[in-house]
């Protein structure tokens, strides 16, 4: 494996989308995407990321200005990431709550979750236009696939980082992974020599995240999927107990408590 140039420090952005998907199921405001991201924040993120998509289906376009209000978001402790394709009014909200970053991401019809990078078919003009409006306020990010044509697209277009996605790399094993590996590590070592800083993304959790940050020393690393979903897996039991503690404390009868 040919070692990764050096970087610094990596920034850890938690992406609450999913915790977003929850409240959103029933209509009212639990789980709270604001006090999840607060104790994030005070769990160690230095980073909240969100990907408002046209449907709302999890995080909205109203969740921008509410996250950036978190204090050590607006006095700059914390990055507020907003990721998503660039779409008039998501470029405007992120304009109006002066967002610290912007990740451009492209979109394909009916897609569960993002799985490629920005490709000409996506339109280089649009990214052009796109950065040059968001250079004015944040830094920004462009969502690539494992290879230098994405690096050569961002670095031409004056972005100042990529993300690279990490799915393949994320969901297979042995010498695949491997491979995988080695193909990050090349194109990462590609945009810093462009003068891009290098974040990754997407199905990442506990069990190949260290294996890459060993590898790639990459800027910023933005995990949700996995987060979320080990935490419920993780709290599932001691909440289940507390119920059944509740339940099982009350009268046993006919008679109604009001009465």
């Amino acid at each position: 494996m040919t070692p990764s140039l050096l970087s610094p420090k990596c920034r850890f952005s938690v992406n609450i989308n999913k915790i977003a998907l929850l409240r959103n199921s029933r209509g009212h405001n639990i789980p709270d995407v604001i006090e999840a991201a607060k104790l994030a924040i005070r769990a160690g993120a230095q980073g909240i990321t969100i990907h408002p998509r046209p449907d709302e289906r999890h995080a909205r376009l109203s969740d921008i200005q509410a996250l950036k209000d978190i204090p050590e978001i607006s006095q700059g402790l914390v990055e507020l990431n907003v990721e998503g394709y660039p779409r008039p009014e998501l470029l405007a909200a992120a304009k109006a709550a002066k967002v610290q970053q912007f990740t451009i991401v492209p979109s394909d019809p009916g897609e569960l979750t993002s799985t490629r990078g920005w490709q000409d078919r996506d339109g280089e003009e649009l990214l052009k236009k796109t950065l040059e409006f968001l250079s004015g306020f944040t830094k920004t990010s462009v969502f690539i696939d494992v290879n230098n044509q994405g690096v050569d697209l961002a670095a031409r277009l004056k972005a100042q980082a990529v993300e690279i996605i990490t799915q393949d790399y994320s969901l297979c094993t042995g010498k695949d992974r491997l491979k995988h590996l080695n193909q990050i590590v090349s194109v990462a070592n590609y945009a810093r020599a462009k003068g891009l800083r290098v974040h990754l993304g997407h199905d990442l959790n506990a069990e190949n995240l260290p294996r890459l940050i060993q590898a790639v020393h990459p800027d910023e690393v933005s995990i949700g999927h996995a987060i979320v979903s080990e935490a419920v897996m993780l709290g599932l039991p001691q909440i289940v107990r507390d119920y059944a503690q509740i339940i099982q404390q009350q009268p046993v009868g006919h008679d109604s408590p009001l009465n």
